[in-house]
C-alpha cells in the first residue's frame, strides 16, 4: 500500500516524485508508466528502503516498511534493474543466489522461462561470467537476473524495463515470465514503456510530473 507518498531529496527542493498512491496485490501484475524523470526509479527505490518519503508512507500489511529493517525488508523483494550486474562466478551461481541449493535442472528451467537456452551460452549454465563479460548484453544481463527471480520468486518483484533492447519473441517470452511471477503468488510491478507490458498487465498507473493535475 503506497499511500500518498512523495520524495524530495534532502539538500535539495527538489521533488523526485509527486504524491503517488497505488495498491500492490500478490498475485498481480501493476504496471507503472510515464514520462522520463517524472519520478519511476524514485519510487522504485523507495520500494526498497532505499530513500524515504518525504511524506505518506509504504504499508505492507498495514506495517510502515519505514520501521523494518532494511536488509529485512530487502529479503522480501526481488529486483530486475535495467542494467543488472553479474556477481558469478558463473551464470548458475548468479541465477542460484537467492536460492543456493537449486539444482542444475531447475537453474536450466529457469533460464530457459527467462529466454535463455543454457544451450546457447558456451558452457550452458556453467559457463563463467567472466567470459561473458565482453559481449553479453544488458538484456542478456536483465534475463539472466529475472532466471534468479523465477528460481525463487519474492512477496514483491520489482522489474524496470525488462523487455528494453529485445526482439518481439524474447519480449513475448518475458513478458509471459512476468505473468507466471504473478501467478506464483507474488505482488508484480514493472515500469514499462513497451506496449506488451502495459496490456499484459492488471493495473496501469500513470506517474505524472510535479505540477501537472494539481
Amino acid at each position: 500500500d503506497i499511500d500518498d507518498v512523495t520524495v524530495t531529496y534532502p539538500g535539495t527542493d527538489v521533488v523526485a516524485l509527486a504524491p503517488t498512491s497505488l495498491l500492490l496485490r500478490r498475485g498481480l501484475v501493476t504496471a507503472v508508466v510515464g514520462p522520463s524523470g517524472v519520478g519511476k526509479s524514485t519510487l522504485l527505490a523507495a520500494l526498497q528502503s532505499f530513500v524515504a518519503p518525504t511524506s505518506g508512507a509504504i504499508r505492507v500489511g498495514g506495517t510502515d516498511i519505514a520501521t523494518l529493517s532494511p536488509e529485512a525488508w530487502r529479503s522480501r523483494v526481488a529486483v530486475v534493474s535495467q542494467d543488472p550486474v553479474l556477481l558469478g562466478p558463473t551464470v548458475a551461481d548468479d541465477v542460484r543466489l537467492r536460492r543456493p541449493d537449486a539444482t542444475d535442472a531447475e537453474v536450466d528451467a529457469a533460464l530457459r522461462s527467462a529466454g535463455i537456452d543454457p544451450a546457447s551460452l558456451p558452457d550452458g549454465a556453467r559457463t563463467r561470467v567472466g567470459d561473458l563479460a565482453s559481449d553479453v548484453s544488458a538484456g542478456q544481463r536483465r534475463r539472466v537476473a529475472l532466471a534468479r527471480v523465477m528460481l525463487e520468486p519474492a512477496p514483491l518483484v520489482l522489474l524496470d524495463e525488462p523487455t528494453a533492447g529485445l526482439d518481439d519473441a524474447t519480449e513475448a517470452d518475458v513478458v509471459e515470465t512476468v505473468r507466471r511471477l504473478a501467478d506464483a503468488g507474488s505482488a508484480v510491478l514493472v515500469v514499462a514503456h513497451r506496449p506488451s507490458l502495459v496490456a499484459g498487465a492488471d493495473d496501469v498507473v500513470e506517474l505524472v510530473p510535479v505540477g501537472v493535475g494539481a
